[in-house]
């Protein structure tokens, strides 16, 4: 059996204000896998939490320009964000 590596086209590009709920999910999956690395269990309802926080973190700071952000996106499916 052979590896046959798969080569994909991205493109960097800033985040906006609808990337918010990706970027937002993909935060609260770091911290399952962090407590899940710790042999530990996240609550369902404390990874909501963490959740909803960055999602406002990033509404507030994305839109004042305190907060940069960028989304890798595969080609040539552009509706997915890395």
């Amino acid at each position: 059996m052979t590896f046959e590596p798969q080569i994909y086209e991205i493109r960097l590009r800033e985040a906006s204000c609808t990337d918010i709920s990706i970027m937002a999910a993909h935060h609260k999956k770091m911290f399952e896998e962090i407590w899940e690395l710790k042999g530990e269990h996240l609550e369902t309802v404390r990874a909501e939490e963490i959740e909803k926080a960055y999602t406002q973190k990033l509404e507030t700071e994305m839109e004042s320009g305190i907060c940069k952000a960028w989304v890798i996106k595969s080609m040539p499916n552009e509706s997915s964000i890395m």
